[in-house]
């Protein structure tokens, strides 16, 4: 029996808590998530635009401008980009291969509900080149493309491959997005429609790295929480892939933490 003068330690197995008490901002002006794979020493994302998923909790904020969630790119002719379409007040995604195919492989999902409803929506665009692009809003499947037995065209990997990946902005200074970023995770895979209702969780943000069904959980090769780490910058962007790789993005023009 333990008591008052033994010696003998206790060992606690302390698992880590999932916070989400933050999220970062964006004015839809200038700011944005730099996570340029070249200049913060990416790697193990070159594979990406064979398979892959993007997954991510946006709060759309009010505005008359077409704002870029994410962009993955290789050059203006290559790429693949999640946005807010203001016009038309659709989420779109779209997959641009040697110039061509961003009009007939982009899904949209008109839903203009999203826009200044004040809360947080899970959107997820996934890939795959042998197959389709998939557009997910809070856990439902609401677009798929090509239609019929056409499959993705094939990328070419002439002269490299996606090296500037920016969130909030298109790479090249414009379309910023208005709102808010959160839980932001790119993996080297296409997720299932319950791998994606496992992360939207009935609205209730999981952390994807303890969802099991998501193994291996070395193809998710960044994961942004959106919270500021102690000892960090207050402009850092801690990646908390388990693959230990660092990668953090920074947070550009006045981006910041919001509470939430």
């Amino acid at each position: 029996m333990l008591g008052i003068g033994n010696t003998t330690p206790y060992m606690y197995s302390i698992t880590p808590v999932f916070t989400n008490d933050f999220s970062v901002s964006l004015d839809g002006t200038d700011d944005f998530i730099n996570a340029d794979v070249v200049n913060n020493g990416i790697s193990g994302w070159s594979d990406i635009h064979e398979e892959g998923t993007i997954s991510v909790w946006a709060k759309i904020g009010a505005t008359s401008s077409t704002g870029t969630i994410v962009r993955l790119q290789k050059d203006s002719n290559n790429y693949i980009t999640l946005f807010y379409h203001a016009g038309s007040n659709e989420t779109r995604a779209a997959w641009k291969v040697n110039g061509s195919g961003s009009s007939s492989n982009t899904v949209a999902s008109d839903n203009p509900s999203l826009e200044d409803s004040g809360n947080f929506h899970h959107i997820v665009y996934s890939w795959a080149q042998a197959g389709k692009i998939k557009l997910y809003v809070d856990g439902q499947l609401l677009d798929t493309k090509p239609g019929g037995a056409t499959q993705l065209p094939a990328w070419n990997t002439t002269g490299g491959d996606i090296d500037n990946i920016s969130i909030g902005q298109n790479t090249s200074g414009s379309s910023f997005f208005n709102g808010n970023i959160n839980n932001f995770s790119l993996w080297e895979k296409e997720l299932t429609l319950a791998d994606v209702l496992l992360v939207y969780n009935s609205g209730v943000p999981n952390d994807v790295m303890t969802l099991s069904t998501l193994s291996p959980h070395s193809k998710c090769i960044a994961y942004y929480k959106c919270e500021p780490d102690a000892g960090t910058s207050s402009t850092n962007l801690v990646n908390s892939s388990i693959l230990g790789l660092g990668n953090d993005a920074t947070l550009t023009n006045g981006a910041n933490y919001d509470r939430h």
